[in-house]
């Protein structure tokens, strides 16, 4: 999760649900320029005009989901959520098709993540979801700890609750000996998402262990 200043009117909008609210013709984005020093609560998608990228080569379908012209601006919607504090900054909250959803509550993985890193026995982590019965998905952690280390995940519960919500903590817990990130950082989530498929948790919440992890 990142939170930052935004005061430039070229920079963002936040708007209400992309797929819905900008998909109709001649729409001006919903929702509040983040140059407006009010809060914009629930998350909303982040919409970005001005200097873009023309689209995705050879891949029309992405570029046409990707980038809105309304009214005759075009605009970029990846996909972020964002929300405007009542300090005018703004708080990114990541992105929304690697969201988790956890019993009808959104879980974005990057607030996860930076909660587990901040436990000194982790060095990296990735957040996915995986299938519950009960809820629908789950928070699941892929941890790359610390050379020497091997945090339980009833430690990690201990440590991220001063940060997250208790829905957001990950209930299962995978430990592998690197977090594949591109050469840029970017994470990969699909193979993460892999890891958990591919064997058991090396740990399990309690009150999960019936749920298939």
């Amino acid at each position: 999760m990142r939170t930052f200043s935004c005061h430039s009117s070229n920079m963002c909008r936040l708007s209400g649900n992309a797929a819905t609210n900008l998909e109709r013709p001649g729409e001006e984005p919903p929702g509040d320029r983040c140059t407006r020093r009010q809060a914009v609560r629930p998350a909303r998608t982040l919409a970005k005009k001005g200097n873009i990228p023309v689209g995705y080569y050879k891949d029309e379908k992405k570029t046409a989901e990707t980038f809105r012209t309304i009214n005759g601006v075009r605009y970029a919607i990846p996909g972020d959520y964002a929300q405007v504090e009542e300090d005018g900054t703004v708080t990114m909250l990541g992105r929304g098709s690697v969201s988790i959803n956890s019993g009808g509550e959104k879980v974005y993985p990057e607030e996860v993540e930076a909660a587990l890193k901040g436990h000194p026995d982790v060095f990296d982590a990735l957040v996915v979801g995986v299938p519950d019965p009960r809820y629908g998905q789950q928070v699941a952690a892929v941890v790359q700890a610390r050379p020497g280390c091997r945090p339980s995940l009833a430690e990690l519960d201990s440590f991220v609750r001063s940060e997250i919500a208790g829905y957001k903590v990950p209930r299962s817990l995978w430990f592998v000996d690197e977090v594949k990130r591109s050469p840029a950082g970017k994470p990969d989530y699909r193979w993460a998402k892999e890891q958990t498929e591919a064997r058991p948790a090396d740990d399990v919440h309690a009150g999960h262990v019936t749920s298939g992890s």
